[in-house]
């Protein structure tokens, strides 16, 4: 049995940021912290490895926003590369569909309904999908026929490959 750990608080996430660092006489500027804390929402892994990132790519003892400015490409390509994208290749077809019906929702959870109707189908032809996706761990109910991503910035993942763009081009 696995413990689910979602978002640190932004207390916790300072706190994540800061400490790793401090044995090797390294500080972050406020500005750095508050950035790196909204682009990875409080999630541990990415706040683990976009500090990695820019600690190798940073020369200097005080880490600022600029740094963070500058190392967030590198970050998103490797989230990219690895994290993402084996998410993504364990989802079948109708899987991509529903996720993309999702993301096309816009705002995040998404309600069934709204995937529904950006998919063209019914509710109930959906459900085995949306189980299935559940299942996989991709998605999760959040309130009563709510539906949102398990890790932060999966939906900005999507909308940034050719194959999404694609399908919203043909669903149009």
């Amino acid at each position: 049995m696995y413990k689910e750990i979602g978002s640190l608080t932004d207390e916790q996430s300072k706190s994540a940021i800061e400490i790793p660092v401090q044995k090797f006489g390294t500080t972050y500027t406020t500005d750095a912290i508050e950035k790196i804390i909204s682009i990875t929402k409080g999630y541990p892994f990415f706040i683990q490895q976009i500090c990695q990132v820019i600690y190798q790519n940073t020369d200097e003892k005080e880490i600022r926003g600029i740094h963070v400015d500058n190392n967030v490409g590198e970050f998103l390509k490797m989230l990219d590369v690895g994290f993402f994208k084996v998410r993504y290749e364990r989802c079948a077809d109708s899987d991509k569909k529903f996720i993309f019906a999702m993301v096309k929702c816009g705002e995040l959870p998404c309600t069934i309904s709204n995937v529904a109707k950006n998919l063209h189908k019914s509710v109930n032809s959906i459900s085995t999908t949306r189980a299935q996706l559940i299942s996989k761990g991709i998605i999760y109910p959040i309130r009563y026929k709510e539906l949102d991503f398990t890790v932060p910035e999966f939906g900005e993942y999507i909308k940034r490959r050719d194959e999404y763009n694609q399908w919203l081009t043909e669903t149009k």
